[in-house]
């Protein structure tokens, strides 16, 4: 069957609102990679991994969030998640291979990444960048953060924007606090007492390579975490 003249024109304008609407989703500054796949040969954590796009394979690193590690190489970081989960060195790692099978989960199927290729630099000699990543209308982060698998600690972003990147924050420690009293994912074994919830974070220091300036401590410096 034929669509007429008429037909095909509304057609075309349809898809043209269609397109208008999904760039109107993308802030400015930033770059959508849609119907992305998780790059299974690679090294991957909960927050760090390799992903494919239109055959192209790029690192990432999510924004706002931090994984348990899964290897002792960085024992600075180790320390400091053995004080925010409350786990000895073997249960943080133990807890990082548990985030790392969650994110792997969540993206086996399609997903979308949003970076500002922000340079995340790691370990290995592929460039790295942060990114905010959704499976369908979930964001990978705070998915993380409410299974207990992720504390509310990396760099900041204004995603969608400046306040929005702020609130952003704020739930992701919400969230957080709720998975410590519920104990569940990392904070299943945990002796973790949750923070105040007016308690800063420390700024935060990636020992896996040089990073932005703009660090979470600045990005909430302003925030009064409410109880809700």
């Amino acid at each position: 069957m034929f669509l007429n003249r008429s037909h095909l024109i509304l057609a075309t304008v349809f898809l043209a609102a269609v397109a208008s609407l999904s760039a109107a989703l993308v802030p400015e500054g930033w770059t959508a990679l849609e119907d992305c796949r998780l790059a299974q040969a690679d090294y991957a954590d909960g927050d760090s991994f390799h992903v494919i796009h239109r055959g192209r394979n790029h690192q990432f690193r999510l924004y706002f969030v931090d994984c348990p590690e899964t290897d002792m190489r960085f024992p600075e970081r180790i320390e400091e998640q053995m004080k925010d989960f409350g786990l000895d060195a073997n249960g943080v790692v133990a807890a990082g291979h548990l985030a790392h099978d969650f994110t792997s989960h969540e993206l086996s199927q399609p997903f979308t990444v949003l970076t500002k290729w922000e340079d995340a630099r790691g370990a290995s000699a592929q460039e790295r960048f942060y990114a905010v990543v959704f499976v369908g209308n979930k964001n990978l982060a705070e998915e993380l953060v409410r299974s207990g698998l992720a504390r509310a600690y990396g760099m900041y972003a204004d995603y969608p924007s400046e306040v929005g990147g702020r609130q952003f924050v704020a739930k992701l420690r919400r969230l957080q606090n709720q998975a410590a009293r519920s104990k569940v994912g990392a904070f299943a074994q945990s002796a973790t007492i949750p923070p105040s919830p007016h308690e800063k974070n420390r700024p935060y220091a990636d020992p896996q390579g040089i990073i932005s300036d703009r660090i979470l401590e600045e990005g909430v410096r302003s925030i009064e975490d409410d109880s809700n």
